[in-house]
C-alpha cells in the first residue's frame, strides 16, 4: 500500500528504458525489485496510466492524465535519467566521448529537467540536481551542434570537431551559437550539386528553423530558472544570427526557409513549415520579454526581427490536421497568454498590443484544427504511428487547463492585459469548449503508448531518445508550457 506519494529524493534505474522498471503479468505492471521504493505498491494496469493505490485503507484511482499525479513525476524522472545516461551528457564534448546530440530532443530534455527542478525533485545521475543536468545538456549542445561535423573537418573522431578553437559555425568566440546549431542528423547535409531526394533529406543534417525555435525557448527558460541572463543573451544572439538567413522574399511575400545548410549559405528546403512563423514570432517575443525582465531589452533589442516575422504571421491561419503542429499551436497560444498576463511586468514599451488579437485567433484555429485531428488521428496501428508527434499534441493539450488558470488573471484586470471584458469571455468560452471536446486525446495517447507491444515496434525503437523525452514531457509538461520568468 502507498501511504503517500511524493517527489523522489533519488531514483535508481538498472537498465536503459523506463519499460524495464516494471515486471508484468496478465493483470498489470509491478515495480521491479531494486527499483525506487516510491514505485512499490503501485499497480499500473495494462494499457493505462491510471494508478490504483491504497491510501489509509481507501482505494483511489488517478483521473484522466497521469501528468497530474505524483507517479507521473517518478516516471518522467526515470526517463530523464535514462536519457542522460544513454547520451553520456556527463562526458566533456571536447573529449569526443559525449553522446550524440539532437537539437529537438535536447531542447525538450532541458525543459523536462527544469520541470523536475521546479517540482523540487532529485535525480540519480552523477550526484547532481536537475538544473545542473540541464546546464550540462546546454553545454553539450553548444559544443557539439555549434560546430561542424567530422566529415567537414580533418578526421577528428566523434560527432563534431573536438578542438576548442576549430570548427565553430560562428567565427566570434564571444557568440558561439550566433550562426546557428546543427540538427544532429546522422547523415551529412546534401552537397551543392547533389540531387534532391525527399526521403533522404529527412535523414540529412543542416539547420531546421523549427528546431532552433525550440532551442531558443529552452534558453529563455534556462535564463529564468537559473536567474542568469547569459542564456537570454545567447538566445538573442542566435535569433539575430539566423533570422535574416532563413527569412526571404520581398515585402508582402516574406517567408521562412524550412531547412538551411549548416553554414546558412543556401536553402536546402526553401518552402516554409506551416507553423514556423508562429513559432518564431512567439519565441522572439518570449526572449525579448526575458531580456526586459533582466533589464537588457534595449541592449539586445529584437524589434527588427520581430517586426519582420510579424509580417509572416499577421492575418494568417495556423490550424492543421497534423498532430505535432496542433500541439505546437496550443503551446504557442499558452505562451501568448502568459505574455498578455505579464503586460505590467514588461512595461509599456515591451508589450505587444497585437498579442490579444493573436491569442483569440489561435484559439479559433485550435477549435478547427483539433476537430480535424480528432476525426483522422489514432486509427492506425503502432508501426504506422510516430509517438513523439502524438506526445507533442498531448503536451500542447495540457496547456489548456493552465490557460484556464491564466484567465483568472485576465478577468481581474482585462484592460491592463490588453483585452476587453468580451474578449476575456470569448477566451474562457473557447478554452472550456476545447477541454470538453478534445482533452480526452491526452488519455488516449498516454494509454496507447503505455502498452508494451506498442513500444516494441520499429517506429518507437528507431526514435528511442526523442520518443522517451517527449513522453516524459507529456507526463510532466511544466517546464515546457509554463513561462518561467
Amino acid at each position: 500500500a502507498v501511504r503517500q506519494l511524493s517527489c523522489p529524493s533519488s531514483f535508481s534505474i538498472r537498465e536503459v528504458g523506463v519499460q524495464d522498471l516494471f515486471l508484468r503479468d496478465g493483470h498489470g505492471a509491478y515495480p521491479r525489485p531494486g527499483s525506487s521504493p516510491l514505485l512499490h505498491g503501485l499497480l499500473l494496469p495494462r494499457g493505462a496510466f491510471e494508478c490504483v493505490v491504497d491510501v489509509d485503507g481507501k482505494r483511489h484511482t488517478t483521473t484522466t492524465s497521469m501528468a497530474t499525479t505524483k507517479d507521473a513525476i517518478v516516471a518522467a524522472n526515470a526517463i530523464a535519467v535514462a536519457f542522460l545516461k544513454r547520451t553520456r551528457v556527463d562526458q566533456p564534448w571536447q573529449s569526443g566521448k559525449c553522446g550524440p546530440r539532437y537539437l529537438w530532443t535536447d531542447a525538450f530534455a532541458v525543459c523536462l529537467l527544469l520541470g523536475l527542478h521546479w517540482r523540487g525533485c532529485k535525480i540519480d545521475w552523477n550526484k547532481t540536481e536537475p538544473i545542473e543536468a540541464a546546464v550540462e545538456v546546454v553545454r553539450g549542445v553548444h559544443g557539439v551542434l555549434g560546430k561542424k561535423r567530422v566529415e567537414e573537418g580533418r578526421g577528428f573522431v566523434g560527432t563534431s570537431i573536438c578542438s576548442e578553437t576549430e570548427g565553430w559555425l560562428s567565427q566570434d568566440r564571444n557568440q558561439p551559437i550566433a550562426r546557428g546549431l546543427r540538427i544532429g542528423k546522422k547523415l551529412p547535409e546534401r552537397k551543392l550539386h547533389e540531387p534532391f531526394d525527399e526521403q533522404l533529406e529527412w535523414e540529412r543534417d543542416g539547420q531546421y528553423f523549427h528546431y532552433l525555435t525550440k532551442w531558443i525557448h529552452a534558453l529563455a527558460q534556462m535564463a529564468a530558472a537559473t536567474n542568469d541572463s547569459k542564456y537570454a543573451i545567447q538566445a538573442a544572439q542566435l535569433i539575430k544570427g539566423i533570422h535574416w538567413e532563413f527569412a526571404r522574399g520581398k515585402p508582402g511575400g516574406r517567408h521562412l526557409a524550412w531547412k538551411m545548410s549548416t553554414d546558412l549559405s543556401r536553402a536546402l528546403v526553401p518552402t516554409q513549415g506551416h507553423t514556423d512563423p508562429l513559432d518564431g514570432f512567439v519565441a522572439y517575443r518570449h526572449v525579448q520579454a526575458t531580456l526586459l525582465y533582466f533589464g537588457l531589452g534595449s541592449k539586445y533589442s529584437l524589434e527588427s526581427e520581430i517586426e519582420d516575422i510579424r509580417s509572416m504571421v499577421t492575418g494568417k491561419r495556423f490550424d492543421t490536421s497534423d498532430v505535432l503542429g496542433m500541439g505546437c499551436l496550443l503551446a504557442d497560444a499558452c505562451k501568448v497568454m502568459h505574455l498578455c498576463v505579464r503586460r505590467n511586468a514588461l512595461g509599456g514599451d515591451g508589450y505587444d498590443k497585437e498579442l490579444p488579437k493573436l491569442l483569440l485567433g489561435l484559439l479559433r484555429d485550435a477549435q478547427i484544427g483539433l476537430a480535424r485531428v480528432a476525426e483522422d488521428a489514432f486509427r492506425q496501428a503502432a508501426p504506422h504511428r510516430l509517438a513523439f508527434r502524438e506526445f507533442g499534441l498531448s503536451t500542447g493539450l495540457q496547456a489548456l487547463p493552465l490557460m484556464q488558470k491564466l484567465v483568472i488573471e485576465l478577468r481581474r484586470e482585462p484592460d491592463k492585459c490588453g483585452l476587453s471584458k468580451y474578449d476575456v469571455q470569448q477566451v474562457e468560452s473557447m478554452l472550456s469548449h476545447l477541454i470538453e471536446a478534445h482533452f480526452w486525446m491526452v488519455k488516449e495517447i498516454h494509454e496507447f503508448w503505455a502498452i508494451d507491444d506498442h513500444r516494441k515496434v520499429g517506429s518507437w525503437i528507431s526514435h528511442m531518445d526523442i520518443n522517451e523525452v517527449m513522453w516524459a514531457t507529456s507526463l510532466l509538461p511544466d517546464g515546457f508550457i509554463e513561462m518561467l520568468f
